[in-house]
C-alpha cells in the first residue's frame, strides 16, 4: 500500500510517496538530511542544489562501496564452499 508522508529535508518539507513503513520512509530522511547538513557545514557558502548533489554523490559512494563488499564477500564465500565440497568429495573418496 502506497503512503505519503511529510518530511523536513534541509529545512524544507517534501511528501515522499512509498510502499514502505512510515518509521522507515523517516529514517530515509533523516539520512539525506544529516548528509546535506554535513556537506553543508564541510564546504564553503554553496547553493541549495550543489549541497544537494554532493550529497547525492556522497550517498552513492557509500552504496557503491557497500556494493563492492558485498561481492567480495559473496566471492570468498563461493570461494570457501567449494573449497568445503573438495574437501568432502575427497573424503569420500578415501573413506569408500
Amino acid at each position: 500500500m502506497t503512503r505519503s508522508i511529510s518530511v523536513e529535508i534541509f529545512g524544507e518539507r517534501y511528501i515522499i510517496h512509498g510502499d514502505s513503513e512510515e518509521p522507515y520512509m523517516k529514517d530515509l530522511a533523516r539520512f539525506v538530511d544529516k548528509m546535506m547538513r554535513d556537506v553543508a557545514d564541510n564546504t564553503k557558502a554553496i547553493s541549495r542544489p550543489k549541497i544537494a548533489i554532493l550529497a547525492a554523490i556522497n550517498i552513492t559512494h557509500e552504496l557503491f562501496q557497500l556494493k563492492l563488499r558485498q561481492k567480495e564477500t559473496e566471492e570468498a564465500i563461493e570461494k570457501r564452499t567449494e573449497a568445503i565440497i573438495k574437501s568432502i568429495e575427497s573424503i569420500e573418496r578415501i573413506a569408500y
